[in-house]
């Protein structure tokens, strides 16, 4: 089957940015969730965990709806690769996706490219960015 995808897949390439966020989840699985395959779901959540971090550490201790949206609209590229797409008026998620193939249960990415759009309905162009690595620490950046 071919498909699309915006999270890191175990069928990642290891040596890819998206290979480095699949052994950070193995890492946090092997010492927090102990027995547990890395099923998509599993790196959906840990993806989705990162983020809010990421905009938690970025809207400051005096936590506010405004400053936690306004986090979440400015937050680089992390997991799923690519900036989310988040205002007050739209919860989008992530702004891009590279098309794979599921082998063996898997969706195996069939090029490094991601691509992206600026409109629901606009032309699908390349991704002007790149697929950030994990961070070394696990941690987003302050």
């Amino acid at each position: 089957m071919i498909t699309d995808g915006f999270l890191p897949s175990a069928g990642a390439p290891a040596d890819s940015p998206a290979g480095s966020w699949v052994r950070l989840f193995r890492k946090i699985g092997a010492r927090y969730l102990p027995g547990m395959p890395l099923s998509p779901a599993v790196i959906d959540g840990m993806a989705s965990a990162y983020e809010m971090a990421a905009a938690l550490f970025r809207a400051g201790v005096n936590l506010t709806r405004p400053g936690l949206v306004a986090a979440l609209r400015s937050l680089p590229a992390g997991p799923a690769g690519v900036p989310l797409a988040y205002s007050a008026a739209d919860h989008g998620g992530p702004k891009g996706a590279y098309i794979g193939v599921i082998r063996g249960g898997v969706l195996v990415p069939s090029t490094g490219q991601l691509v992206t759009t600026a409109a629901r309905m606009g032309p699908v162009t390349p991704f002007a960015g790149r697929w950030p690595p994990a961070p070394p620490a696990g941690l987003p950046t302050r």
